[in-house]
């Protein structure tokens, strides 16, 4: 699962899921032209409902997404969140090194 936590939403870069480049991997579940990306939105439905409650801004593409912030303390913050949100709520295993936080 690939985020970024964006403190400032002018810093954010338009992605093209599209034009992605695709790597092997050992571990999780391949998307394109296949059910996942539906079976992400369907399981990601919950986060997407806890991010709303919290009156965050933002986006997501099947399992990559995006959290707008005002600043770089409330993106680390929120960003923490979310990891234990789906680390001990949905139990989906989070590989931190590759999330971005940009300031």
């Amino acid at each position: 699962m690939s985020h970024n936590f964006v403190a400032d939403p002018k810093m954010a870069e338009s992605t093209n899921p599209d034009q992605r480049k695709t790597a092997q991997t050992p571990k999780g579940y391949a998307t394109g032209k296949s059910p996942n990306p539906l079976l992400s939105n369907i399981l990601l439905d919950e986060l997407d409902k806890y991010l709303k409650s919290k009156g965050l801004k933002f986006v997501r593409y099947a399992d990559d997404f995006s959290i707008y912030t005002q600043s770089k303390s409330a993106a680390q913050k929120v960003g923490n969140e979310a990891h234990m949100f789906l680390k001990n709520r949905l139990d989906l295993p989070i590989n931190r090194e590759k999330g971005i936080r940009r300031p």
